[in-house]
């Protein structure tokens, strides 16, 4: 019904609007033969070249190979899209084009996207459905019908003046020229303001509605918000006089959290897969922290895992002025822990890690179950469950299984910590020199790591194997530590063990004389 309308009233005004020129032609024509008839062939030319433009014209970009990051979203995009509207189809292509503005738009059946455009992961979904939204209306289809409108025309030059020599006048002159522009802008927009642009701002609402319904609502709504708050003033100024086409962005927004229902605790929240991306109507850092502590709560009560995990993190780590509160940490993570989210599970493992009372059998389960699953943070700890039979039996095999798949996940400490057990048993064992040979003799419980702070706060982890009275430790940057520890034992002697230029590692012996100090009967 309303495409129909469209073309109709477009018709109907397009014909009045030829029927008025042609009349001013042939009037010329009366009084100069050859003037008119140059006239009818011009304007005939125009309207010919503009049919031409508008309806044959198939590839107006310079069409490029997408990113790869960009082509794997647009495939989950359209993938989406076509849950909901199977028998449409849309060609989708990445160009770059210096004339090409938007970061993306719906034309003659195919969406381009721009090249030239710097997109954020954030937005990229929600521009990509607003423009799918726009091919699902084919709207746009006919918008052929007012550029056969001379009016629509010299509108359009004027609007693409004002916006590309914005920087060629100095402010005063360019706000005496914005009235006159204004004038004439507005006088040839007559038809448009009519029977145009009414019908393209409902396409734009329907466009969004369409991609609030395919699941990219957050999104779009965050790059709305970001174009509102980082668009400059000038273009602001612009948009608004100029652009009759699109509402209004705060407009829009309304329009957005109606048909999302948004709660009270979310329409201050702009947030994109459940992580928030910015916080709006703020007067300090007080009201910010109590607005994102009301959206977590908000959105928990949807039994989300993520945001039920992030509480969780909140409370464990003190966030936004919170109380540290292991236990509702705790309570947080047991509930992600029933949606078998994986990385509550690893938090509640680590609280027990960390705790002397805790049953360490669970402890061992969870890091079980999460290395079972591929949850690669979980191996090294693991690991030092076999190495030290917490919540298991003792299996020094188990635990050098476990390191290695550590160190092959590119974990530091299990890299550092294996490269430290191979040169301390090579060297002990001198008349045989074979790695393959270090599995069997490994005794996970010789091993002490060592948490330091700086001065700075940061933590920093090493490892260091205690064997009978000495120390091997990794790297000299942990010498000076050691040294450190041990200075109330008079230290016999230190010296490197092994060292590899090409990466510079270091292995360090210090022989001491106590024996029953820290760490060293473990």
């Amino acid at each position: 019904m309303r495409k129909k309308s469209f073309i109709i009233l477009n018709l109907l005004a397009t014909i009045i609007e030829v029927s008025l020129i042609l009349w001013l032609i042939i009037s010329v024509m009366l009084d100069n033969p050859v003037l008119g008839i140059i006239s009818l062939v011009v304007y005939l030319v125009f309207v010919v070249t503009m049919i031409r433009i508008s309806v044959y014209n198939k590839t107006i970009f310079n069409i490029i190979d997408f990113p790869e990051a960009l082509e794997n979203s647009i495939s989950k995009i359209v993938t989406n899209f076509k849950q909901y509207y199977p028998d449409r189809e849309v060609s989708i292509y990445y160009v770059k084009d210096d004339s090409f503005i938007e970061p993306a738009a719906y034309l003659d059946n195919k969406i381009y996207v721009n090249g030239n455009y710097k997109f954020s992961d954030i937005f990229f979904g929600g521009i990509i459905a607003h423009e799918l939204g726009h091919a699902q209306s084919e709207l746009v289809k006919y918008k052929w019908i007012n550029l056969l409108r001379l009016s629509s025309i010299f509108a359009r030059q004027i609007f693409a003046f004002r916006y590309k020599k914005r920087k060629w006048f100095r402010p005063k002159t360019m706000k005496i020229l914005d009235i006159v522009l204004l004038f004439f802008y507005n006088i040839l927009n007559i038809f448009d303001h009519l029977v145009s642009n009414p019908f393209f701002r409902a396409d734009e609402i329907y466009a969004n509605e369409i991609a609030i319904k395919i699941g990219y609502g957050d999104s779009l709504r965050c790059f709305y918000y970001n174009s509102f708050i980082g668009t400059p003033k000038e273009i602001n100024y612009i948009s608004k006089n100029y652009d009759y086409k699109h509402p209004s962005v705060s407009r829009m927004l309304q329009l957005m959290e109606s048909k999302m229902d948004l709660d009270d605790a979310e329409k201050d929240i702009y947030s994109v897969n459940n992580k928030i991306f910015k916080i709006n109507n703020t007067s300090g850092e007080k009201e910010r922290n109590q607005k994102i502590m009301n959206w977590y709560h908000f959105k928990a009560k949807q039994n989300i895992d993520f945001i039920l995990n992030e509480l969780g993190m909140i409370y464990l780590k003190g966030k936004y002025r919170n109380k540290v509160d292991k236990q509702k940490a705790s309570e947080y993570f047991n509930k992600a822990k029933t949606l078998n989210y994986l990385p509550s599970i690893y938090q509640l493992a680590l609280l027990k890690y960390d705790d002397n009372l805790s049953d360490k059998t669970i402890m061992f389960n969870e890091f079980k179950v999460l290395s079972d699953s591929k949850y690669e943070k979980a191996y090294i700890y693991l690991a030092y469950c076999y190495g030290y039979g917490s919540g298991t039996e003792i299996d020094n095999n188990l635990a050098y299984d476990w390191f290695e798949k550590a160190a092959e996940n590119k974990n530091q400490a299990a890299i550092n910590y294996l490269k430290l057990v191979h040169s301390t048993f090579l060297f002990e064992s001198s008349s045989n020199k074979n790695i393959a040979v270090v599995k069997d003799r490994f005794i996970f419980n010789s091993v002490k790591e060592v948490i330091r702070v700086d001065a700075t706060g940061n933590n920093h982890s090493y490892s260091m194997i205690f064997r009978k009275n000495k120390i091997y430790l990794l790297d000299d940057q942990n010498l000076e530590f050691t040294r450190f520890i041990f200075s109330k034992n008079k230290l016999i002697r230190e010296n490197v063990i092994t060292r590899d230029e090409q990466d510079k590692t270091y292995i360090t012996q210090i022989t001491y004389q106590k024996e029953n100090i820290i760490g060293a009967n473990i």
